[in-house]
């Protein structure tokens, strides 16, 4: 309201494109889904959840971001032109989206960490036999992209996209997406909604609301555990070698 009243209405979107899922509007569908089971450290063997497309020369894993999952890629998954050039896998954390959450942890009590998230990235980099992938991400997983660059020769990855990564970040966290005063199914994807520009296209808008209401209880917080306290690369982004090292911000 703030927006409209200041800058005018936000334009409507297009209603003969589907924005959120398929940039083409085609009707067919060219994203596989298939388990795969990982070991990682805090978070022990677990079975996730990924998804596949493309048949390019080049592979690239999309992180999702703190408490949702990997449909927030469904978008440049099914792009003709990312198809024809990449490989592509988005997976869904322990706990988020279709994962099963780690047995490591009570019901609600998920957390995160920078050895957690590195080493469940490294497990199914090994696991899906990819080569050299491009890690891309943003917000927590921008950060961890960076974690990812420092630990290059672990992971296995050959570059990195870290959007909205920092090697620190000092904010203040709330505490209300995990209070039990209030209904996280509605709290968390209402925070993030409104953090969302309005000019976005609302289908994508409403899409993120959807996926943020839908995650169990804690996963968002405890995600939050690293991108709030968790991550700390300071004194180690001088670690990471540009010389051999993809490192793209757009």
């Amino acid at each position: 309201m703030l927006h409209d009243a200041h800058a005018g209405p936000t334009p409507a979107d297009d209603p003969s494109r589907d924005v959120a899922d398929n940039d083409s509007n085609d009707d067919e569908d060219h994203i596989v889904g298939r388990y795969v089971y990982v070991t990682a450290p805090l978070w022990g063997r677990c079975k996730l959840f990924y998804e596949q497309s493309g048949e390019g020369e080049q592979d690239i894993v999309f992180l999702h971001t703190a408490g949702s999952d990997s449909r927030q890629y469904h978008g440049v998954l099914n792009d003709a032109r990312m198809r024809k050039r990449c490989r592509m896998v988005a997976f869904d954390l322990p706990g988020h989206g279709r994962s099963f959450p780690s047995n490591a942890h009570a019901a609600g009590a998920h957390t995160n960490s920078e050895e957690a998230y590195v080493g469940c990235i490294a497990a199914v980099i090994k696991a899906l036999k990819l080569n050299k992938p491009i890690v891309c991400g943003a917000s927590m997983a921008g950060q961890v992209c960076l974690a990812v660059a420092i630990h290059a020769d672990k992971v296995g990855a050959g570059g990195t996209i870290p959007m909205q990564g920092c090697d620190y970040l000092n904010m203040e966290r709330t505490w209300h997406d995990k209070s039990p005063y209030a209904n996280q199914a509605l709290f968390n994807p209402e925070w993030i909604y409104g953090m969302m520009a309005p000019t976005a296209p609302l289908a994508n808008r409403q899409l993120i609301w959807h996926m943020y209401s839908g995650q169990a209880y804690g996963i968002f917080h405890g995600d939050l555990d690293y991108y709030f306290g968790g991550w700390d690369g300071r004194s180690r982004m001088k670690d990471i070698d540009t010389k051999v090292w993809c490192l793209c911000v757009p």
